[in-house]
């Protein structure tokens, strides 16, 4: 039995000022500019969701309907953009709406937080640390709300730090070798040419990705939109790629400078990814290798490995390279 509080009220809009106004109860006047630079990204998204008591917005949520987007062969739909005060009452409301909506619009299977796609932000954290750059600023409560009525993990995501910067040069430099022997070279983007190589970095990714968990594909413009805006923020020097003869990108690692913290210099490795064969074996330490080298000559501190799947190869990655846990993250499910 669900009990309903008769002061709270659910209605769906198409007003951002109005999905936003919700922060205002959840977020300090420091953390709002952050909260309100989040974008609600357009693909995919079936509808918006505020919720009120006595006229003041404490609650929220998106719907996406990802065609391509199929959990166990389910109907699955995602709730993403939620936010909720810390009461209980108010979130088995929000997400009963929420189930409510999408079994009436046939729906079977729920996904979330997740805005559409993993091209987009998804995961909870589930513990309170301070965020780092890039990072969704969230409540830490929120796992909970979930879990409490009836979600259940999916799968779970770690970030790892590394603060010894170890790399070994005899393995940069025979890996470096082996690449030149079938012409690969490794080199830092080109920000003046970043859309260019944005278009080479779809291509790659489109094609590695795909056994990723719960992958769907996406387009250029959109996969685009993910990194433009940050491109003011980027440092060439920590973004390095491989490249065959032909300029493809069979590789590449993408870090940024943590604009976060103001203690500690610290790097971000956001993604690290290469073509898969044979022929492509020694991209991944080359690349790893020149990068933690750089940071070093660079004067960073520490490094952070961030939102590796607890089953994905980057995880024995981070170990090699002195990595260990220090943020955990959800991502939660429930069958209709």
């Amino acid at each position: 039995m669900i009990t309903i509080q008769t002061n709270l009220l659910i209605e769906q809009t198409t007003k951002i000022e109005l999905f936003n106004s919700v922060l205002k109860s959840m977020y300090t006047e420091v953390e709002l500019p952050q909260k309100l630079r989040e974008s609600i990204p357009a693909q995919h998204l079936d509808s918006l969701w505020v919720v009120s008591e006595n006229n003041r917005p404490v609650a929220r949520f998106s719907v996406y309907k990802n065609p391509e987007l199929s959990y166990e062969n389910h109907d699955t739909w995602c709730v993403g953009r939620y936010e909720c005060i810390d009461n209980q009452l108010v979130a088995q409301y929000t997400l009963q709406q929420a189930v409510d909506y999408i079994r009436q619009k046939g729906g079977t299977y729920i996904i979330g937080p997740m805005n559409g796609s993993t091209w987009e932000s998804y995961r909870f954290a589930t513990t309170n640390d301070t965020t780092f750059f890039l990072e969704p600023l969230q409540r830490d409560w929120y796992a909970t709300q979930w879990t409490n009525n009836g979600f259940a993990v999916l799968a779970g995501y770690e970030s790892h730090i590394d603060e010894a910067l170890l790399y070994d040069e005899p393995q940069l430099q025979y890996a470096t070798e082996q690449l030149r022997s079938v012409n690969i070279e490794l080199r830092s983007i080109d920000l003046a040419g970043f859309h260019s190589e944005l278009k080479k970095m779809y291509a790659l990714c489109s094609q590695v990705f795909q056994s990723n968990f719960l992958f769907t594909p996406t387009d250029l413009q959109a996969f685009s939109q993910k990194y433009l805006p940050i491109q003011p923020y980027l440092d060439a020097d920590l973004f390095w790629l491989a490249c065959d003869a032909n300029q493809n990108i069979v590789g590449f690692l993408f870090a940024v400078p943590d604009h976060s913290d103001t203690v500690n210099r610290t790097a971000i490795v956001k993604t690290l990814c290469r073509l898969p064969g044979a022929a492509y074996k020694s991209v991944t330490p080359a690349l790893c290798n020149q990068f933690m080298k750089t940071v070093r000559q660079k004067g960073y501190r520490r490094v952070i490995h961030a939102f590796m799947h607890k089953q994905n190869p980057s995880m024995n990655v981070s170990a090699r390279f002195s990595g260990h846990s220090f943020k955990e993250y959800v991502l939660l499910g429930k069958p209709l």
